[in-house]
């Protein structure tokens, strides 16, 4: 069995550290930033007299006199700002104080320690009382010495046994030190204390009579000759080298020294390999921590507590705009930083940390950049608090939220457009059902020239605005995306150059048309009677736009989409080639709340009368049923740029279908099955066809299309069919027909396409198809060009190539 108190290997490791660090020859004491002791070793219990447990979680402060409490604070203070190391008590005088109140001479080295719970301080102690009192027995045996020379020559031998006396207890003390002690007579050795021995690897006595410069690294010898030539020295680094030829890192202190009746030099010596190595383990930590500050997405800026900046980090510079320099220092309201509206929810937060009920929070909110423009930020705050709970400081993570925020606006007003774009789509889909009956029978009737005049007056009223409702729900399903596209691959360029007589009739004599177009610019695969409207659509808005006259530039490109540019306009386009249609004018501009609701439907800044506020819903509804994206740029008295992209494709041109003479007979003798399930539509239609000679066999769904099919034993010719019907669908009909009779031919017609209907998404551009609403006339001519064009095999497999 396992035995309970058997110590793991790691409580074993903790015990062994435990040890080492009681058994230190000097006392070791760590504390944290605000200076409260976390642990100590035994050499500090004795030093101090207190026991462990009355020390832990006390102030540092409570080991020294009140005297230097107020120095010290500022040392702790300019310590935390930049820690390093340091050498505390070396050529000055500090005191320990102990429990009973006593004082004594300490030195101090200071090195600072990253922990996982943050930077540490870890002090090592000397108490060096007996080193003091040997230094002052030593100046006073000599002053007393110098003093009997002058006034006592009689007692020559008497001063010169006290001079022994005090040489004397100054080896004592010199051989009790840590540090390597030498008195050197220009660069010979003439007294090495046993510390300076072990620490180089020599035997006692070993070193006497040899030169100083044998302890000396070579890289070093030319500064150490320096230090010698000069003089008494400040502390300064060097190199030293043992006998076995290993080098260390030292730090020499040199002072001139009467020894013997002659005028010689101190030097001590101290190994400071481990501090080095603590200051590169520090610097490697300090690197480490300013590279993942300035790499980091987020923004870092810490506050002091009276909220005066004492850190910006580069990601806040990218950021706001500022530069460290330009803020660090300042308080927050001596820049425009706190977006206005915000600025009482920010001091909200603010209160809450400084009167600690809370040490952490997160705010939200908008902050203003150099520039002028506004951020969105989370900020996550903390505090740093000094042993009293004090609020020393505050800091704050950034991120900033502006390109989610633009996304989470663009998805909302996305669902909004939906939305109203489904509605729309549905309205219209009603209405052309209605228009087609409207204008049909208005056509109808007009046809007949036994009508009285008045009567035909009115009926050419009826069918003019039958002719702008089906107009106007053209731009409805434009905008919500469900009309029926014929697109096919073009260059764009052409499409232009096509409408610019037309554009410059449109615009007048007192707006400069001017074409920037890419003569190397690749193909494209859109609707071209769609592009032409989105270009006839933005022209009538830039000439509005321009009552004084200006000038309309239309540009188009080559470009490159990338992630970067996608992810905040369009996230769901791939990044690649695009051909950039561009449409800008010198006009009014628009301001910033204009620019947001721009391509809402029957949004409109014209007067009353004077717009639909469907124009550029319609062009941003083609724009994205054609798998492309617009953006727009405006600014009040600086004009507009419409930017269009279409993805760029490879295929060939495809000429164009000529269409057959209007003149050409439209009257038949084939049977048409007609399948349509608005009675009113199918009444209309199927008047038309029986009118002109044609033989109809009329259902209302798919499914009695395919049972008056299975029953009828002569030959169909043509199939007449809507695209969404309640069972089924025309394309799924067409296609079962199809397996039944090879030669029947197939006409599709609808006002609409439902979103939902993914089959339409994939219309072959040779598709036979006709827009409602239509007239008799646009419907028989359709019917007579399907059913006398030619068809192979191969073409009625592209045909209906999308239907499987």
């Amino acid at each position: 069995m396992t035995d309970p108190h058997a110590h793991t290997p790691d409580q074993q490791t903790n015990d062994l550290y435990r040890l080492i660090v009681d058994a230190a020859p000097t006392g070791l004491l760590l504390t944290n930033r605000e200076g409260l002791i976390i642990l100590l070793n035994q050499q500090v219990e004795q030093m101090f007299g207190y026991r462990r447990e009355e020390l832990v979680g006390q102030s540092v402060e409570l080991l020294m006199p009140p005297r230097f409490s107020p120095e010290h604070a500022r040392h702790r203070q300019t310590l935390n700002q930049a820690p390093s190391a340091r050498a505390m008590g070396v050529g000055r005088d500090l005191y320990g104080r102990r429990k009973d109140g006593s004082e004594f001479p300490i030195e101090i080295g200071l090195n600072p320690v990253t922990l996982p719970s943050g930077t540490h301080y870890l002090a090592s102690m000397i108490d060096i009382t007996a080193r003091k009192q040997g230094e002052q027995d030593l100046h006073q045996s000599r002053a007393d010495l110098e003093r009997r020379v002058r006034e006592r020559t009689a007692e020559l031998v008497t001063i010169n046994t006290a001079l022994r006396e005090g040489e004397e207890r100054y080896r004592l003390l010199a051989d009790a030190t840590f540090d390597g002690i030498a008195i050197h007579n220009q660069g010979i050795i003439v007294e090495a204390n046993p510390g300076l021995e072990r620490m180089f690897g020599y035997a006692p006595g070993e070193l006497i009579g040899t030169a100083l410069l044998n302890l000396v690294a070579d890289e070093c010898r030319e500064k150490v000759v320096a230090a010698m030539q000069a003089g008494e020295q400040p502390p300064y680094e060097s190199v030293g080298r043992r006998k076995d030829g290993s080098t260390f890192s030292e730090e020499v202190i040199v002072k001139p020294y009467r020894y013997k009746g002659h005028d010689m030099h101190l030097v001590a010596i101290r190994d400071i390999t481990e501090r080095k190595r603590a200051e590169k383990a520090l610097q490697s930590a300090y690197q480490q921590l300013s590279f993942h500050i300035e790499n980091t997405p987020l923004a870092v800026i810490e506050w002091t507590a009276d909220m005066r900046l004492q850190r910006w980090s580069p990601q806040a510079e990218k950021i706001f705009g500022w530069r460290s320099e330009e803020v660090e220092g300042k308080y927050s309201h001596e820049w425009r930083f706190v977006f206005t509206d915000d600025t009482e929810a920010l001091h909200g937060v603010i209160d809450r940390l400084m009167k600690g009920r809370e040490r952490q929070n997160v705010y939200r909110g908008r902050q203003y950049t150099k520039a002028g423009g506004v951020v969105h930020c989370v900020w996550h705050n903390s505090v740093l608090t000094d042993e009293r709970g004090a609020v020393v400081s505050i800091m704050s993570l950034i991120q900033d939220l502006s390109g989610q925020v633009r996304l989470e606006q663009q998805f909302h007003h996305a669902q909004k457009m939906d939305a109203i774009g489904r509605l729309a789509g549905g309205i219209a889909h009603d209405f052309n059902n209605l228009l087609t009956v409207i204008n049909g029978y208005s056509d109808l009737a007009l046809a007949n020239r036994n009508i009285p005049p008045r009567v035909q007056n009115g009926l050419q009223q009826i069918l003019n605005a039958g002719h702008r409702a089906a107009s106007l729900t053209h731009q409805l399903l434009a905008f919500s995306r469900q009309q029926v596209m014929q697109p096919q691959v073009l260059n764009i360029n052409s499409v232009v150059v096509n409408m610019e007589k037309l554009l410059r009739r449109l615009i007048g004599e007192n707006i400069k048309l001017i074409c920037r177009l890419d003569e190397k610019i690749g193909r494209i695969k859109a609707d071209p009677g769609q592009i032409e409207q989105i270009v006839m659509n933005l022209a009538v808005n830039a000439r509005d736009a321009m009552p004084n006259g200006g000038q309309l530039i239309i540009e188009t490109q080559h470009v490159e989409l990338d992630d970067a540019f996608l992810s905040t306009q369009a996230p769901t386009l791939s990044p690649g080639p695009y051909v950039l249609l561009a449409i800008e004018d010198t006009g009014i501009g628009m301001d910033d709340v204009t620019l947001m609701r721009i391509f809402e439907p029957f949004f409109t800044t014209k007067g009353p009368g004077k717009g639909t506020g469907l124009g550029l819903a319609t062009v941003h509804g083609i724009v994205q049923q054609s798998n492309g994206l617009i953006t727009v740029s405006s600014q009040l008295g600086q004009g507009t740029r419409f930017q269009i992209y279409f993805p760029r494709v490879t295929a060939a041109i495809q000429p164009v279908a000529k269409t057959g003479s209007p003149q050409a007979a439209v009257k038949g003798t084939e049977t048409v099955l007609l399948v349509e399930d608005e009675p009113i539509v199918r009444a209309f239609a199927r008047q038309v066809l029986t009118d002109h000679g044609y033989a109809v066999l009329e259902a209302a769904t798919a499914e009695e299309g395919l049972f008056l099919s299975n029953g009828y034993d002569n030959t169909i010719h043509l199939l007449l069919s809507d695209v969404v019907l309640p069972t089924g669908g025309g394309p799924l009909l067409a296609k079962h027909l199809r397996n039944q009779r090879s030669s029947i031919k197939v006409l599709l017609m609808s006002g609409y396409i439902d979103r939902g209907f993914s089959i339409a998404d994939n219309l072959a551009d040779t598709t036979p198809f006709i827009q409602k609403p239509f007239t008799q006339e646009v419907l028989l001519q359709k019917i007579r060009t399907v059913l006398d064009t030619p068809e192979t095999n191969s073409d009625t497999a592209q045909q209906l190539s999308w239907l499987t």
